[in-house]
Parts: structure tokens; sequence; C-alpha cells
């Protein structure tokens, strides 16, 4: 199973804080890293931390091969010099330049200027999240530059946290001084307001507990809680307001969901490639019978991340949008059954000529054919026939293919929230004869199956506003 930046090639120059961890998540996604920095002493730690990589020998040795060359550097004037001193000319064709750095904006705007006259292409991607966000590959990536070079540099910065395209090249940098400022701004007020509370006799600690609760913002972690988050992090990549608050009202708790949760991510390789998991996610939470938004927002960025196409993810909830005809697939065999009981049915109808060309069109567009569809093309067959144009409409593009189709279908037959017996079996049928094997099954089954969490992390968030306990451990 491929991961997914397997067969990338991605320069980076600067080995600190954040260029190590920053590589290691590359070389983690597939990636094959060819790295440099100029001291020594860095080259040897990262050769420690990040054994997977490839350490070079210059900065336009990183560029040999490289679709990309990211950059980590202190500042504007290295980023220049590094980029002039061979760098540029190293590039290879249609490489990409990303200068990940803290760079001033229009230094950033006047350099890509000037490679753009040579035809080379260099966007700013600065980011914010600190080390602990490089190591948990949730950094927030402020991209900036042209839509489709930051499209195409996207699945290498999905690497690292969450990509966000901000504008024209030097929006990144921009963006990343402005929220410095406005951190800075806060800071300098929060300390001006700490000071005059003091002379009013209010004690600090006191302030804190009660400003906290008023702003909804979360107090530090215990050294458990911390620890819990890291390791949810790690293991499933992402973290959310809603895993905040459940941590915060009972950390073991979410210690248990995340064991529970973590099941299909803990093999190596998986039954499933990590997008086909978001796939499944997608389908769970966006079920008509479910609805979780807050999860949809989280498994579609998450998807994107690991290479999904839009198409690719409409075409999921294009499948799954079909749920609805389970009323009649249910109703109509309860109906028909009534209607023997009470002497009002002769038995099944001969069918039309139209009702067999139907049913016809059904079993080739589909690949199977059900008993559960007989009544309903026999009492409703104008419902059918405009079922039969809405569910195939996933099914002529051919976006996914056919297998991980009826694994979306048995994702959303199998949920808690659902749990039609037929529907399941006949598409476990179809799965199995399209070639899905036991253990990719039952992946589906394990990311199924902690559906039930969603109780928690929809009303914990209210529990902790109800209760007064947001902002206290």
């Amino acid at each position: 199973m491929s991961a997914p930046l397997d067969g990338h090639v991605v320069g980076v120059v600067g080995l600190g804080n954040m260029g190590t961890p920053m590589s290691a998540n590359l070389v983690a996604a597939g990636a094959t890293v060819r790295a440099f920095d100029i001291a020594a002493e860095a080259r040897e730690r990262f050769a420690a931390a990040v054994p997977g990589a490839e350490i070079v020998g210059s900065t336009e040795e990183t560029a040999a091969g490289a679709e990309a060359v990211l950059l980590s550097l202190p500042n504007s004037d290295v980023v220049e010099s590094v980029i002039g001193g061979g760098l540029a000319d190293a590039l290879e064709p249609g490489a990409v330049l990303v200068d990940m750095s803290s760079s001033e904006p229009p230094r950033t705007v006047a350099l890509a200027e000037r490679l753009a006259a040579d035809g080379k292409v260099l966007i700013d991607a600065p980011v914010s999240g600190g080390v602990s966000g490089a190591r948990a590959a949730t950094l927030a990536v402020m991209a900036g530059g042209p839509e489709e070079t930051v499209a195409k540099v996207r699945p290498l910065l999905a690497a690292l946290g969450r990509p966000r395209h901000v504008g024209a090249v030097g929006a990144g940098h921009a963006l990343k001084a402005l929220n410095n400022l406005m951190s800075a701004a806060h800071l300098v007020a929060s300390s001006e307001a700490m000071l005059i509370g003091r002379r009013f006799g209010l004690h600090p600690e006191v302030m804190l507990d009660v400003v906290r609760v008023l702003r909804r913002t979360p107090v530090a972690l215990t050294d458990e809680q911390q620890a819990i988050k890291d390791e949810f992090v790690r293991v499933r990549g992402k973290w959310g307001e809603e895993w905040q608050h459940i941590l915060e009202l009972d950390p073991a708790f979410l210690r248990a969901y995340l064991n529970f949760s973590a099941v299909p991510w803990r093999r190596e390789p998986g039954a499933l490639e990590p997008k086909v998991r978001e796939l499944i996610y997608i389908t769970v939470d966006a079920s008509a019978t479910h609805m979780y938004t807050r999860g949809l927002r989280k498994h579609i960025a998450a998807a994107l991340g690991h290479g999904a196409r839009p198409a690719e993810i409409m075409e999921v909830l294009e499948l799954t949008s079909t749920l609805g005809i389970h009323t009649c697939n249910i109703g109509v065999p309860l109906l028909i059954e009534v209607l023997d009981e009470e002497g009002l049915r002769d038995g099944p109808a001969e069918l039309t000529e139209h009702q067999e060309k139907l049913k016809a069109r059904f079993t080739e567009t589909r690949g199977y054919w059900h008993s559960f569809w007989d009544g309903l093309l026999e009492l409703d067959p104008e419902l059918f026939e405009a079922y039969l144009e809405f569910s195939a409409v996933p099914w002529r593009t051919g976006t996914l293919e056919p297998k991980i189709k009826e694994l979306v279908y048995c994702a959303f037959d199998a949920a808690a929230t659902h749990l039609y017996v037929p529907g399941l079996k006949q598409h476990l049928r179809n799965a199995v004869r399209l070639g899905a094997t036991v253990p990719e099954i039952m992946e589906v089954f394990e990311i199924a199956s902690v559906i039930g969490v969603h109780a928690a992390t929809t009303a914990a968030p209210i529990l902790a506003e109800l209760s007064g306990r947001e902002g206290r451990p």
C-alpha cells in the first residue's frame, strides 16, 4: 500500500527546531527528503532524529530531482543569500521554492519577482504552531502565491499540518507578521490589565480563572492531560475543540476512546490506505441518520491532506445521499405483508415491459439485483425509476473504483444510527466479489463502530458551558 507522498522528492534547507520535525513528517508520509544545513552540529542532530532522510553536502544538492525545496531559515537575509548563492540555478524545471521562514513580506514579493524574471517560482508558506505543532504535523500553514502553484505543493504542506491559500506571494508572510503583532498586542494589554487589577486588590490567579471562564479559553493542561493530547495528535493527526472539552471533563474517557478508535490506525500498513479511511469517516459522518457536521469538516480536510480529490469526496457524498431509499426497502415489504394479511393483494403482479426494462437497467448499472427491490418496482415504478437515475450518478463517473463504492455502502449500512441489515449483507457480498478482503471490510467496521462517541463530542462543549467548567480542569 502506498503512502501519501510515495514518489515525491523534496529538498529541505534549514534543519533547526522546525526544519527537523517537518522533515520527519515528510519522510513518514513517504517522501524522499534531501536535506542540508550549513551547521555541522545541526546536520548531526538531524541524522539522528530523521534517519530516513538523505543529508547532502550543499544547498544546491537539495534541489537534485526535487519538485520543491522548502526553506526553514532565520530571516530574509539568509533566505536571499541561500537562493542567490546557487540554489535557484540548481532547481529542476518546474520546481517550486517554498519559503517557510518568518521573512519580511516586501522582500518576499521582490525576491519572487526577480526569480520569476529568470523563470523560477517562489511562494511563501510560513507556519504557526511552534515546535510541538511541527512534531505533531498540526501546523497552520499560510501559503501565498498563485493558486495553481500552491495546489501543486499542497500534498507536501498537508503532511506538515493544515495548509491554507491566503493570497498572492507575500500574503503568507504578511499574515504571519500580523498574527505576531496581534499576539504581542494581546500580551501587552493583558500585562497592563494584570497591573491595574493588582491596584484594586485582585489576586492574579483569581483574575485569570474568571477571565478564562468568561473568554472560554482552556487552562494549562496537567501532565496527564497533555500526554493524552500529544498521543491523540500523534495517532490521529488532528485535534479539535470538542476533544479539548472531553479532555478537561474526563481524561480517562478520552484515553479509552483513543485506544478504541486507533485500532485501524495502528497497523502499518493498514488494510485500507489513509485516503480511503478518511472517505469512510466522511460516509459515516454524512449519513442522513447521523449528519455530524464537525466530524465531516475534519475528515474532509484530512482526506484532502491525504491526496483525495474533491471529485472523490463528492462521489462519497453522492453514494451516501442514497440512504433515504431504505424507507422503501424496509417499508414496502411490510406494506405488502399487511396487504396480503388483509386480503387486499393477490400476489406479485406481472411486470410490465417498462418495469422489466427498469430492472435490466438497474442490474446493468449496479451489477446486482436483490429481492428487496421487487416490491418497490411493482408498487411504485415511477419512484424506482427516479431512484435508479439518482443512485446511478456516482456509478457513471467512475471516480472511485467499484470496490471502494461498495465499502462506502457497507459503512453507512453498518453505522449504529442506521443498521440496515439487508443492504449491509448485499453490499458485503458485492464488495467480496469485487475483491475486498476481510481485513479491509473489518477496517470499515472498526471505523463505523466508534460513531457513538459523537454523543460526547456534541454534548461535552454544552456541558462545559452550562456547568461553568469552561476554563477549569
